[in-house]
C-alpha cells in the first residue's frame, strides 16, 4: 500500500492511537493509560481509529535503516541493540521485535514502546518511541549512527535545534528544522 519509497514511522503519540484502533476493533475501551501522551483524547482516538485502518497501520514502522543510519522517532537505546550479531542480522532481529511489539500493543505491551522513568514511564529507559535524547540516549559504538527527534530543544536557544551525540543526532526543533539524508550517507541539516 505505501510502497517501497515511503516509510511512515510511528512515534509515541501514534502508539496511543494504534492501541485505540486495536481496542476499537476488539470491542474494548479506546485505550489504556499505558501509552497516553499529552493531547490524547478518546474523541480523537475514535476519529483516528475510523480514518486509519489496520491495513495502513500494518505498513507503518518503528525504524528504518537507510544510507547507513538508523532513523526512528526517538532513537534506540543500547539495551535494545544486538551487539553480538552482524548488522544485517541485528536489523532483522530488531525488526522482528518491533513488529511483535506493534502486534501486542493492546495486550501486554512492550518496553520498546514505553516511556522510561525520566518521562514518567515504567521502564528504566525509554523505548524507540519514547527515548529521551538529552537524558537517556547514548551514541554507543555498536550499531550505526542514529537520526531521531522526539526530544524538543530547550526553548529560547535556537542553536540547539539540531543536537549531536557522537555520530548521532536529534533534530526535533518545534518544526523549525529538517534533515536530508543523502545516498552516500551524508546528512544535511536546515534550520529556518
Amino acid at each position: 500500500m505505501l510502497g517501497e519509497r515511503l516509510t511512515v514511522l510511528l512515534g509515541n503519540h501514534d502508539i496511543a492511537y494504534l492501541e485505540a484502533v486495536r481496542r476499537r476493533e476488539g470491542g474494548g475501551p479506546p485505550t489504556s493509560r499505558r501509552y497516553r501522551c499529552t493531547g490524547y483524547t478518546d474523541e480523537r482516538a475514535a476519529v483516528i481509529a475510523e480514518a486509519l485502518g489496520e491495513e495502513f497501520l500494518r505498513e507503518c514502522r518503528l525504524f528504518q535503516y537507510v544510507n547507513g543510519h538508523l532513523v526512528s522517532h526517538a532513537g534506540l537505546a543500547g539495551r535494545f541493540r544486538y551487539p553480538e550479531l552482524p548488522l544485517d542480522e541485528a536489523l532483522k532481529a530488531l525488526d522482528a521485535d518491533c513488529r511483535q511489539a506493534l502486534e501486542n500493543v493492546s495486550a501486554e505491551g512492550s518496553p520498546l514502546l514505553e516511556a522510561g522513568a525520566i518521562r514518567g514511564g515504567r521502564s528504566s529507559v525509554g523505548g524507540i518511541t519514547w527515548l529521551d535524547f538529552d537524558h537517556e540516549f547514548t551514541d554507543a559504538e555498536i550499531g550505526p549512527p542514529q537520526i531521531c527527534g522526539h526530544t524538543v530543544y530547550p526553548r529560547g536557544d535556537p542553536r540547539e535545534r539540531v543536537r549531536f551525540k557522537g555520530r548521532s543526532c536529534c533534530l526535533d526543533g518545534h518544526q523549525t528544522c529538517y534533515g536530508r539524508l543523502h545516498q552516500e550517507g551524508r546528512v544535511e541539516f536546515r534550520v529556518f
